[in-house]
């Protein structure tokens, strides 16, 4: 799931400036966010469980992901 949520990042910032004026290509641009920010939102709190539960690097390949789908995060 995360690899199709990157590719779907990618090829949306790969468009041309024009084409963010178009409503269907900001609904889709806004439904991936949303979708990802479930998924990190997701993500982090496995991590979180998983780190209180002293599964430290199972904690940290979970972050990882969480990372990969938002770098800013």
């Amino acid at each position: 799931e995360e690899n199709k949520l990157q590719d779907a990042r990618a090829a949306l910032a790969e468009m041309p400036p024009s084409a963010s004026k178009d409503s269907k290509v900001v609904e889709v641009q806004d439904n991936v966010d949303q979708v990802v920010s479930s998924r990190v939102d997701t993500l982090l709190a496995e991590g979180d469980s998983l780190y209180r539960a002293e599964k430290i690097l199972p904690a940290l390949k979970v972050w990882t992901e969480a990372l990969s789908l938002d770098p800013d995060n």
